[in-house]
């Protein structure tokens, strides 16, 4: 899904035809203030319970490249919850590798890819 369709110009009147309650049900009614919505919603971290950079990283990720865009928003912190968790499982090699150096290349991101796809197909979060 892209933002594309939303007309910018006219984005107030555009938002202001659904209600709140219409975004967080329905995520294909998605405006562009939602992705900031989105964004602070991933970035809240629990208290004593800081995210490594890998685990911002692949949240990021997943946000930017579209793999949340059909992800309701009450279970984006779930879903978030659960790719961390997918990582550390099948993909920790990978988790320290980007702890440890800060890397990101080309490689990184197929594995990135990979690892989100992954995990959507189970629809466990």
């Amino acid at each position: 899904m892209t933002y594309a369709s939303v007309d910018c110009n006219n984005f107030y009147a555009s938002c202001n035809v659904f209600s709140n309650r219409n975004l967080l049900e329905n995520p294909s009614l998605f405006c562009p203030i939602m992705t900031d919505v989105l964004f602070r919603e991933l970035m809240k971290q629990k208290q004593y319970a800081p995210m490594s950079i890998a685990q911002m990283a692949i949240s990021i990720y997943a946000a930017n490249e579209g793999y949340l865009d059909d992800v309701a928003m009450p279970q984006i912190l779930p879903f978030e919850a659960g790719l961390h968790a997918h990582m550390a499982n099948s993909y920790g090699e990978l988790q320290s590798k980007i702890v440890a150096t800060g890397a990101w290349d080309k490689e990184i991101e197929a594995q990135f890819k990979q690892m989100v796809s992954e995990f959507k197909t189970t629809g466990s979060w």
